[in-house]
């Protein structure tokens, strides 16, 4: 449709769309761009981006003076929408373009885009369509050679295509799914494929998407439980093609918004430019005519299905004059379907064929598709708005009624209720796509709804199919406000319709209740006491990070990053841990010596196994020494750390398995494992606490092509542990092939040498009894570098409690300079579960609950009106220090306040009655010792601390 008859729809125009604005979001956004190729808002450039440009008084002069030869309508015509935003993006690249580029042209483009026309062009061959655009510019002035390779790319041509066939099909596959429901209830289809249950199993967000918004539409429908509708592929594969489809939009519309922030046809390196000829929206929308093809097929098969049960449910003159009908557009429509499916396959052998990425078939395929979409989804609705009424008979507007009481109303409701379900109601959703399609049919005729259809005795001369079908055409077209109305009130019906599911947390995350929480503040309590008590800082970190920034640091593990979706921005990444965060940091801000600890939260994309406390969303408490120290010493004080923290909580007997990755790799090189696989064969090693070792060597040498020879060497190594000295002895003395050449290697000299070091400071801590030097301990991240270490707990079956290391390159990835670290993660979560396992075994056994609150006094009151009085006394007890609640009802029984504060474990009452009161004292009742005293009030707080 031109722009003209867009303007005249009723729409004013009264939008400027600013160009040439600089910085992010400037780009004009494609929602924008639509309104300006419908000719619905005017466009304005940016006056700093005019100033930039060369002025020319002589070329404004000759081009204001121009005028357009009046062109014949021709084949591949380019529609005067495109032609619109087309010139709306060379006006983008022309602003780049400098003192190139000549105002007065800018300015003459943006006077056609304002007026209510635009040039006619078509594409022939390989031109770009604007070759007469330039033909008739270069009458007026001569262009540059900068204009006129802008003026003469094609690349933008393309783009207009994909904006305008993104807005078109976003709302027609919106469309799509209400013109489904509607056929799925004129024929009838079986539809129980929709089953919530069933539609769960496909797995893909996407298809369960697609499928429960077609279900919302048919809510209500008996479609969706019968077994009598028949079973037809055409729609079983509504919610997989529609789901394909819709994300190809989305991508495509992605990839427009690539091209819209970055409009210049080169990147600018200095004084050279690199021109950039290669566009990511041709290939987008090549999957784009593939997938949308698929939804025209289908509703092709389902308006064949309607036609051929309207062409057999009678003989009458009417049902063959409508079936003739349908069956002439199915015709044309089945052109248009085989038109644009020749049109992809033109652009498919010319993207996948020619060097030249930009194509003019692009455009034309996407076009060819876009249309074909919607002359079937016209066709298709107008088949099942018709058939539909067939079945349901002729409808009569029912007259206003008088008011009835409720009791009587309610009867008729339910009476109206079963008549409908006896009948076979259609869903919701389903009766308003049949009454905007119906009233669309029947705009300025007599009724509103197709009753011309049921009519025993009908003259065919009177049926106006084609009003009908010419009414329903712009009712459903995507240009128009109609349409994005209905849609948007059809959308919030789906939703509303959608089944309420039971609620539930996402896999591998946890709620916690209060006491879970009083007992995870009490475990933090003490973890950062520690931290405190070693001179320790606090930072903190964001939780996401710039994806590069996580990349290549946690070896196979990366494949357990969180990514966040690509807005358009940054592209971002969930924290892995909090060491890589903290070297990021420490090259940021120059940090030289540091000691710190953070206590944050992190996210891995692993299969949870909640029992042994692994989740995909967890705290870490991590301590970490950064900066240049003498050998040895930052280590020993962060497993002295580490050992005073599981010490402290209690939680059992553990052990802090130790080794040394200089160690690890010498034993990689002396049993003969090639450079290259050390770090997959060490994380191979790394779940002999997990598997035999059997299973880890099959893994070595069938699935990471390890020789055999050199697994069987490992194996001679990493069953050694024990007390460090002990096993540090065994090592250096021990004669064995393998240990032997071991020693001798530099890389093990030097970690003997350094653990020998270690071991004597921790056993100057105290330290040392709690290690365990264990060669098969090889913690597969990838930026340790010295001493690695993990503590478990003996006997239990929760994994690694704490573990860390030294990492002295790891800073130097951010900073350009190494600074060495070492630290330690508190694998806070599983100590937790410990912990919480003990004190819910200990309250089962002794009958106390654990607390929630740190409620030390309740203050109860006997008779009535005393509220006001229990909130003076809970104030004294806060102003002194003192924890307490005073409960919220007016008029509380004693029973209910003494339950109460044994329900939540509170020591104390302090409780008065109007006796009291007269008195000026108080009763101090303790819970536990079952003994109450009287105090005068002045003395509560002195009596009140000496008793907690």
């Amino acid at each position: 449709r031109s722009p003209t008859t867009m303007a005249a729809a009723g729409k004013k125009k009264d939008v400027v769309i600013l160009l040439g604005g600089s910085g992010p979001g400037a780009a004009p956004k494609q929602a924008d761009l639509v309104q300006v190729g419908c000719g619905l808002c005017d466009v304005d450039v940016e006056a700093n981006a005019l100033r930039k440009l060369k002025d020319d008084k002589a070329g404004t002069e000759s081009l204001g003076n121009l005028s357009w030869p009046s062109q014949a309508s021709q084949e591949n015509t380019v529609p005067a929408a495109v032609v619109r935003i087309s010139l709306v993006l060379k006006i983008l690249e022309l602003l780049k373009g400098g003192t190139k580029v000549r105002s007065a042209l800018v300015k003459y483009l943006k006077d056609v885009l304002n007026s209510k026309s635009a040039p006619n062009l078509s594409l022939h061959g390989n031109e770009s369509g604007f070759t007469s655009l330039v033909t008739v510019l270069e009458t007026a002035c001569s262009l540059t050679d900068v204009e006129k390779t802008i003026l003469l790319e094609i690349k933008s041509l393309s783009n207009a295509y994909a904006v305008i066939c993104t807005a078109a099909s976003t709302q027609l596959l919106a469309l799509s799914t209400g013109v489904a429901a509607l056929s799925a209830e004129a024929c009838p289809a079986d539809m129980r494929f929709l089953d919530q249950g069933a539609l769960e199993t496909y797995g893909n967000k996407h298809v369960i998407s697609s499928g429960m918004e077609l279900r919302g539409a048919l809510e209500g429908s008996s479609v969706l439980s019968s077994s009598k509708g028949k079973k037809m592929d055409s729609f079983s594969e509504i919610p997989f093609v529609h789901a394909i489809a819709s994300q190809a939009v989305s991508e495509l519309s992605k990839a427009v918004n690539i091209e819209l922030s970055n409009p210049q046809g080169s990147f600018v390196v200095g004084k050279d430019s690199i021109p950039v000829k290669a566009s990511c929206v041709q290939s987008f929308l090549l999957s784009y005519v593939e997938s949308v093809l698929k939804v025209v097929s289908l509703s092709l098969q389902r308006t064949a299905e309607i036609k051929d049960r309207i062409s057999s449910s009678s003989d009458s003159e009417l049902t063959g004059e409508l079936a003739s009908f349908l069956a002439k557009n199915h015709g044309v429509a089945t052109g248009r379907y085989e038109n644009a499916c020749k049109e992809s396959v033109g652009f498919a052998q010319v993207l996948l064929k020619s060097e030249e990425s930009n194509s003019p078939h692009a455009g034309l395929s996407a076009a060819a598709v876009a249309d074909a979409l919607h002359q079937t989804l016209l066709l298709e609705a107008f088949a099942a708005v018709s058939l539909l009424r067939m079945n349901q008979g002729a409808k009569v507007e029912e007259e206003p009624k008088p008011a009835e009481d409720d009791a009587e109303s309610d009867k008729k409701k339910k009476k109206k209720k079963k008549e409908k379900k006896k009948k076979g109601a259609i869903g919701h959703g389903s009766a308003i796509v049949q009454k905007y399609f119906e009233t669309s049919c029947m705009k300025d005729q007599d009724s509103p709804y197709l009753n011309v259809l049921c009519a025993p005795a009908v003259d065919v001369k009177d049926l106006k199919l084609e009003t009908y079908y010419q009414n329903l055409a712009r009712a459903i077209d995507w240009a128009f406000a109609d349409l994005k109305l209905f849609l948007g009130s059809l959308q919030q019906l789906i939703e509303s319709n959608q089944p309420r599911r039971k609620p539930k947390i996402a896999k591998g995350a946890r709620d916690f209740l209060p006491d879970q929480m009083k007992i995870r503040e009490g475990v933090f309590s003490k973890v950062i006491s520690v931290f405190k008590k070693h001179g320790a800082v606090s930072i903190d970190t964001p939780v996401f990070e710039l994806r590069e920034t996580l990349m290549g640091k946690y070896g196979e593990d990366t494949k357990l990053i969180y990514d966040l979706a690509d807005q358009g921005g940054e592209i971002l990444s969930l924290r892995y841990d909090l060491t890589v965060p903290f070297s990021r940091y420490c090259a940021l801000h120059n940090c030289g010596n540091i000691k710190r600890y953070h206590v944050g939260k992190v996210y891995r994309r692993d299969q949870p196994q909640m029992n042994r406390g692994r989740f995909r969303e967890f705290f870490q408490c991590d301590f970490d020494i950064a900066g240049t120290y003498s050998t040895m010493v930052p280590d020993s004080e962060v497993i002295k750390v580490m050992v005073e923290i599981l010490e402290g909580l209690e939680i059992g007997d553990f052990c802090i398995k130790l080794n040394h990755r200089l160690l690890l790799d010498s034993m990689m090189a002396v049993c003969g494992v090639p450079e290259q696989k050390f770090r997959s064969i060490c994380s191979a090693i790394d779940k002999l606490d997990k598997s035999p070792w059997e299973e880890v060597r099959r893994e070595m040498v069938e699935d990471k092509g390890l020789a055999g020879e050199a697994a069987d060497k490992i194996g001679q190594i990493v069953g050694y542990h024990g007390h460090p000295k002990k096993m540090l002895e065994t090592l250096k003395t021990e004669s064995n092939e393998v240990l032997e050449a071991l020693r001798t290697h530099p890389k093990a000299k030097a970690a003997l040498d350094e653990l020998s070091l270690l071991f004597d400071f921790l056993e100057a801590m105290n330290a040392l009894d709690r290690l365990s030097l264990d060669m098969s301990l090889a913690r597969g991240l990838d930026y340790y570098t010295g001493v690695i270490y993990e503590a478990v707990l003996i006997g239990g079956n929760v994994g690694s409690i704490a573990a860390g290391g030294r990492y002295d390159y790891l800073v130097g990835s951010f900073a350009g300079k190494d600074i060495p670290a070492v630290g330690v993660s508190i694998g806070i979560e599983r100590v937790y579960s410990i912990i919480e396992a003990k004190l819910k075994e200990e309250s089962k056994r002794t009958g106390v609950p654990i607390r929630s609150t740190d409620t030390q006094v309740l203050v109860s009151s006997i008779g009535n009106g005393m509220q006001k009085k229990r909130m003076e006394i809970a104030d004294l007890l806060w102003s002194s220090g003192i924890s307490a609640e005073f409960g919220f009802k007016p008029n509380p029984k004693m029973g209910d306040q003494i339950n109460y504060a044994l329900e939540n474990g509170i020591p104390f009452m302090v409780l008065f009655g109007e006796e009291e009161i007269a008195e000026n004292k108080v009763k101090i009742k303790d819970m536990k010792e079952r003994t109450e005293i009287s105090v005068e009030l002045s003395s509560l707080i002195e009596e009140l601390k000496k008793l907690i």
